[in-house]
């Protein structure tokens, strides 16, 4: 993981860069695991809205979810992962949008 602030278009070309794609942590989570991780600056997970819908970076439909409130948002496309402190929770953003909460958005790339 980086703990440098980017664009989730950033973040994604830094994980092909090192020929990996965004981790997919969420991807096949159910309710009772999100108590398991603990998060001390807000990510992008990878999951963008296209026409069809929300999706992973390998095309499978999102299934499982933790929106914050009032989210998702019609506005905007890309989901970061929120702080433990605010709950963990997703919230959809800008996806050319460097997000200040807690002034660092990194990203999580697995191979």
């Amino acid at each position: 993981m980086d703990n440098d602030s980017y664009t989730y278009y950033e973040a994604e070309k830094k994980c092909i860069k090192m020929g990996a794609v965004y981790f997919q942590l969420f991807h096949n989570f159910k309710s009772d695991q999100r108590a398991n991780f603990h998060f001390k600056h807000p990510f992008w997970i990878g999951l963008l809205k296209d026409g069809n819908g929300w999706k992973w970076p390998d095309g499978t439909k999102l299934k499982y979810h933790l929106w914050g409130k009032n989210e998702p948002s019609k506005m905007y496309s890309c989901v970061f992962a929120a702080t433990e402190k605010n709950g963990g929770n997703w919230y959809t953003a800008d996806c050319n949008e460097r997000i200040l909460q807690d002034d660092i958005v990194g990203y999580v790339c697995q191979q």
